[in-house]
């Protein structure tokens, strides 16, 4: 069987002005028998199209924060680096990506982003949000290899479909998260303070968004093995 061809969109390093994508991901893609490519940042979305009909399958990876532009917001006191080469990239890819029903993929950002581009919101800070009665660490201390808190995950989605199992330890690097879920989607799973941590979209070949870092967990974790396979998987039909 021929191998899918997994396009991943980039990071970039603003003080370095470097294109770039962690070697986590590629590892992950390339361990579940999927060929990794990094897809251009500067380039007309007309020519990334044309790329696609060779392209099985898109990861959204993590990243910086989202223009609070694309939701009708100004930028908070909280609201860290913005990126606006990549949200345009990112944004104005996705209908094309549904168009043709290709797997998605989206990690941290990758999740925030999918929402927004289908027309939700998220909360730019969550650090003054924090309850009295709850303490969940979302932008934890330990390495990305340790999990530090749990997911709820809802049954009958996509997640539960993948990981069999209605509660999971994650690891967690975030400050954002989901405010109001866009049409379409689905939430899959919640933090014990309720956060929205996962979703998907129903009647679709593959689309999961993940607010963790399963790629940092890969090589330890059959949970983050899991959810890339099914990944992979899903491109090869």
């Amino acid at each position: 069987m021929k191998k899918p061809v997994i396009g991943i969109l980039p990071q970039y390093e603003v003080e370095t002005k470097r294109i770039k994508i962690e070697e986590f991901y590629v590892k992950a893609i390339q361990k579940e028998g999927g060929i990794p490519i990094l897809l251009p940042l500067y380039q007309e979305i007309s020519d990334i199209v044309a790329l696609l009909p060779e392209i099985d399958g898109v990861l959204y990876p993590g990243g910086p924060d989202v223009s609070p532009f694309y939701w009708g917001e100004d930028s908070s006191w909280e609201c860290r680096i913005i990126q606006p080469a990549r949200d345009q990239l990112e944004i104005e890819l996705l209908p094309y990506l549904l168009a043709l029903k290709k797997p998605i993929l989206g990690i941290c950002r990758g999740l925030q982003v999918l929402n927004i581009a289908l027309g939700g919101d998220i909360y730019q800070d969550i650090e003054h949000l924090k309850s009295n009665t709850t303490n969940v660490g979302h932008y934890q201390k330990s390495r990305g290899d340790v999990p530090t808190h749990y997911v709820n995950v809802c049954k009958d989605t996509l997640l539960y479909d993948i990981v069999k199992s209605e509660k999971i330890m994650v690891n967690s690097y975030h400050h954002q998260v989901i405010h109001t879920v866009a049409k379409g989607l689905e939430i899959a799973g919640y933090s014990n303070d309720g956060y929205t941590e996962a979703v998907m979209m129903r009647d679709y070949p593959f689309f999961l968004g993940v607010q963790w870092h399963p790629e940092e967990l890969y090589e330890g974790d059959k949970i983050s093995q899991f959810i890339f396979r099914a990944f992979i998987q899903a491109c090869q039909i």
